[in-house]
């Protein structure tokens, strides 16, 4: 079921879930998943898989002609999926959501005598394309954002940033950044072409993952900002010390 989908961005069990929904493969889809929010399910995504699997049991119980058990199962996914944003993982959850009510009212409007599940007209879920969120731009020549960046990548990417040094010649040229300037701090480039840097260029990687998204709200409120600022600012000065170099690059020791 999932051996076509290995090696992709996405889990391998994510992408089989959709596959086997949209062929109406709803035990499938709901066991695919499982392996995956099983170890999960107290986790961040914990609710939003088991609001996946509950969907996908919900047509299950549509298939075996058990009306009520479907609806019962198609108000647990909608509580369960309505607790995160709007667009979660690359799917629409809005629109997921409104596929529930339109089938849970279908259910509920002829009093659970007639089901509403034909061959015809089989349920699909499509997920999103990839987002291009900007740039995470950073000092390559500073060991300690190099090891920051190497231990966030995964979750840069998945929100659509690209990691890219600040070395690299496109970004030199964009900055006006000529070898040896001083760098001071990582600068975020969003894909509409907007600059921010330092405390708000992490302020704005948080805006865009729903679990980091208090930090953007908090960073939002003028004293808290003065403060993120200057925290980010002294690490920043003392990230080479932190790298394990305690000199900046070229600079000689005492």
């Amino acid at each position: 079921m999932i051996e076509s989908f290995q090696g992709r961005e996405l889990d391998a069990h994510y992408l089989g879930y959709f596959d086997c929904f949209n062929r109406q493969l709803f035990y499938e889809a709901h066991d695919v998943l499982e392996d995956l929010w099983l170890p999960d399910r107290h986790g961040a995504n914990g609710n939003f898989y088991k609001g996946l699997i509950q969907l996908a049991g919900a047509f299950v119980h549509l298939q075996k002609n058990r009306l009520r058990p479907a609806a019962a199962l198609f108000k647990l996914a909608w509580t369960n999926l309505e607790k995160y944003p709007r667009e979660h993982e690359r799917l629409n959850l809005a629109a997921v959501c409104a596929l529930i009510e339109k089938w849970l009212g279908d259910l509920e409007q002829n009093d659970f005598s007639v089901n509403p599940l034909t061959v015809g007209n089989a349920p699909r879920l499509s997920l999103l394309t990839a987002q291009n969120s900007g740039w995470v731009l950073y000092d390559g020549e500073c060991q300690f954002c190099i090891n920051n960046v190497r231990r966030h990548e995964k979750l840069l990417r998945q929100h659509g940033f690209e990691p890219v040094t600040l070395q690299t010649p496109w970004v030199r040229e964009r900055f006006g950044l000529k070898p040896g300037s001083e760098l001071t701090e990582m600068i975020v480039l969003t894909a509409d072409g907007k600059r921010f840097g330092g405390a708000d260029g992490i302020a704005q990687i948080a805006r865009r993952i729903w679990w980091a998204w208090p930090l953007f709200a908090l960073a939002q409120i003028p004293g808290i900002h003065f403060i993120f600022r200057t925290i980010y600012r002294r690490v920043a000065a003392n990230r080479h010390c932190l790298g394990g170099m305690c000199k900046a690059p070229g600079q000689k020791t005492s």
